[in-house]
């Protein structure tokens, strides 16, 4: 895990907190950050992620093909920055789902006693 990574997933915990005003701990991080690197990112053996890497692939050359170089860097700069908003919403998702289920067992915890 790098120190960005590390920063990113403590300000989500942080944001998620602040939010729903309670008080997740942040020092599961390097768990959070191994499981999401390790099962949710390459877990591509299920069959319709497999067929949307496909249609992307395909979708690629074509477009490789058909721009100039000029249109290709654009549609370029323009696919890195989509990835990337894309994998920081999703990393977002994944650490907010787990607040809910450590809040969801806090509370369930509580109102056992």
């Amino acid at each position: 895990m790098n120190i960005n990574e590390d920063v990113k997933i403590k300000e989500f915990i942080k944001n998620f907190n602040d939010d729903f005003k309670c008080n997740i701990p942040s020092d599961t991080k390097a768990f959070l950050v191994d499981l999401y690197e390790n099962f949710i990112i390459f877990n591509t053996s299920n069959n319709a992620e497999k067929d949307y890497i496909a249609k992307i692939a395909e979708l690629d050359e074509t477009l490789n093909n058909i721009l100039n170089k000029e249109q290709l860097e654009i549609y370029k700069r323009f696919d890195t920055l989509k990835d990337e908003m894309s994998s920081n919403t999703i990393e977002q998702a994944f650490v907010y789902g787990y607040c809910v289920c450590e809040l969801l067992h806090k509370i369930s915890n509580t109102t056992k006693n």
